[in-house]
């Protein structure tokens, strides 16, 4: 019987139905709920004997594939493979999968929700509110997001579905993505333009940033690309931390070039004593852009069936 171990800490909460396609299929299943991602001495532990793990930001790289002799199959309860070394699974033959579009959805409604919190310095707000006992009247006028202009960096499932939601405010949808041509892309929501990341920059102003982390955007937000903004833009982060220089976002937050910014993400975390969390320009989420009831339950089904479809071709 093959072993699989699920490191996932939202694999299969909220329903059993993983577990039994696991289980008919012939696999023991041993779910160890992992809190303590970064430690790959320890994740090397629970992972074992298993010949398949299914993992959320678990690090899999040469101490698992190391110590983990019999594993086979890492199965991404994700979409994002930034933790796990896909060069080193290649060399050793272990096969790396993740289940596209199973959270796009809800990915996609959290960037909006941060977008428009932000937007409309709700954070703070909702802190003087309280903090006045409701003796409180908000000084500072903010702006509608009708035909204003949003930049989607990243134009996959989720960037596709923050420009369906931003049409319907009546916005002008700009979109960089290295893998699409430039030029006027129609959809079945109306027309969205495909400009170069400078351009993207230059014009929007709001950025929606919903692009995987690779070696070549690592920091693609820092400095130098924040100066090309304009001026008071509102900037949304429910991708990758990694993408996203911290100290220049700090700086540009500070001096109120970059008006708010909505986090779901940050590059360490738990972002514990992250400077960014003590500014109220500043609206943040422990990264659960990908989390909600449907999402999960899609996520944990995709996980398991890539267990099972690639093992069985593996043994044949």
């Amino acid at each position: 019987m093959k072993k699989v171990v699920s490191l996932a800490r939202s694999f299969a909460k909220l329903s059993d139905e993983a577990i039994h396609l696991l289980e008919d299929a012939g696999f023991h299943l041993e779910i160890k709920r992992n809190h303590n991602v970064y430690d790959e001495e320890y994740i090397a532990s629970l992972i074992g004997d298993a010949d398949a793990c299914i993992v959320g930001s678990d690090k899999i790289g040469a101490i698992v594939f190391e110590k983990c002799k019999n594993l086979k199959i890492v199965s991404k309860h994700g979409v994002g493979l930034n933790n796990i070394d896909l060069d080193l699974a290649e060399q050793k033959g272990i096969v790396v999968t993740k289940t596209p579009g199973a959270n796009s959805q809800s990915t996609a409604e959290l960037s909006w929700c941060l977008l428009m919190a932000a937007n409309r310095n709700l954070y703070n707000e909702t802190k003087e509110m309280k903090n006045n006992k409701g003796d409180y009247k908000a000084t500072i006028l903010q702006n509608d997001l009708y035909e204003m202009s949003i930049g989607i960096i990243g134009f996959g499932q989720v960037g596709e579905k923050i420009a369906r939601i931003s049409k319907g405010f009546s916005m002008n949808v700009l979109a960089f993505d290295p893998f699409k041509p430039l030029g006027i892309m129609q959809t079945e929501f109306g027309p969205v333009k495909i400009v170069t990341l400078e351009e993207l920059l230059r014009s929007s102003d709001f950025i929606s940033i919903n692009a995987p982390a690779t070696k070549e955007n690592y920091h693609m937000i820092n400095k130098e690309t924040i100066s090309i903004m304009k001026d008071g833009v509102v900037i949304v982060n429910a991708a990758r931390g990694e993408l996203i220089n911290e100290d220049d976002l700090y700086d540009a937050l500070i001096s109120k070039k970059i008006k708010a910014a909505g986090l779901d993400v940050f590059e360490g975390e738990p972002p514990i004593n992250n400077k960014l969390l003590e500014l109220d320009n500043v609206i943040s989420t422990p990264h659960i852009g990908g989390q909600s009831i449907q999402s999960s339950l899609k996520l944990s089904v995709q996980a398991a069936q890539n267990i099972i479809k690639n093992m069985a071709l593996i043994n044949n």
